[in-house]
């Protein structure tokens, strides 16, 4: 029976890390590259042998056994092929297979991301455009629209007897429909109006009802939150794409407040 450890050079107690450094640094000197002598290719085939068993702990672990008991049988009953050595295998380097590498959980996050990030990229950049257009709009001349109404109904809050002002609910002939908050103005049964609204959105400004104004645009002014939030996150994201946990949160985010933003403007 071969010793193993007198073939590296090494302990009976050696630990994996020692046995790995000294079998390199033995194929570095006996290698048939580097050291022609014949000898040494022989060598080698030993070096290769004993690592094969001493660099596996199972492998190890049963070698020891048989060292301590001789070459009787390790289980009672045990085939042939059970104590038969493994198939020598080639140990050079440069040709040894590599252990399946094992992924850490931040390692398994990432390879997921990257998975999904091409599926969800879109809300970053759909983000991006609907709120540049929706500054733009904001920012551009408004149309103004003449129509008749078509029927309307006034919306008090507050409940009856209180003398509040009402939500002005108007279909117009055109197909429009106009909310207008804090309407105090008198009822426009069967009467001509005239409204301002934007140019891309088409969202209704102001409404002009015999003299007076009342201002619209709600999502330009209190609501303006939602839109202005997923214009920072959007920028940020696009910007900082190559940022792949960053750009893969803020595509979730960003698609809850698009679908806000889009239901605010249309």
């Amino acid at each position: 029976m071969k010793d193993y450890y007198a073939i590296l050079g090494i302990r009976s107690t050696a630990h994996a890390a020692e046995i790995k450094r000294i079998y390199r640094r033995l194929v570095v000197q006996y290698h048939p590259d580097k050291n022609p002598d014949p000898q040494a290719h022989a060598y080698m085939a030993e070096i290769n042998e004993a690592y094969d068993v001493l660099g596996d702990p199972d492998s190890r672990a049963a070698y020891d056994l048989r060292r301590q008991q001789g070459w009787t049988e390790l289980v009672g009953g045990a085939t042939a092929a059970e104590q038969a050595p493994p198939a020598p295998r080639h140990r050079d380097p440069k040709y040894r297979p590599r252990p399946a590498p094992t992924m850490s959980a931040r390692r398994q996050r990432e390879e997921l991301i990257k998975q999904c990030v091409p599926y969800i990229r879109w809300f970053n950049y759909v983000g991006l455009m609907v709120t540049v257009l929706f500054m733009l709009d904001y920012m551009l001349p408004y149309s103004v629209v003449e129509s008749e109404v078509d029927a309307y109904y006034f919306q008090r809050p507050g409940g009856r007897g209180r003398n509040l002002s009402a939500v002005l609910h108007l279909s117009l002939i055109n197909g429009d429909h106009l909310k207008v908050y804090d309407y105090d103005g008198p009822r426009p049964a069967q009467a001509q109006v005239q409204y301002s609204r934007t140019l891309v959105y088409r969202t209704a400004m102001s409404l002009y009802y015999q003299g007076t104004e009342f201002k619209m645009g709600y999502v330009y002014r209190a609501l303006a939150m939602f839109p202005g939030v997923l214009f920072v996150i959007s920028l940020s994201a696009v910007l900082f794409r190559h940022n792949l946990e960053f750009f893969f949160n803020a595509s979730f985010v960003n698609a809850v407040l698009l679908l806000i933003t889009l239901w605010l403007i249309l």
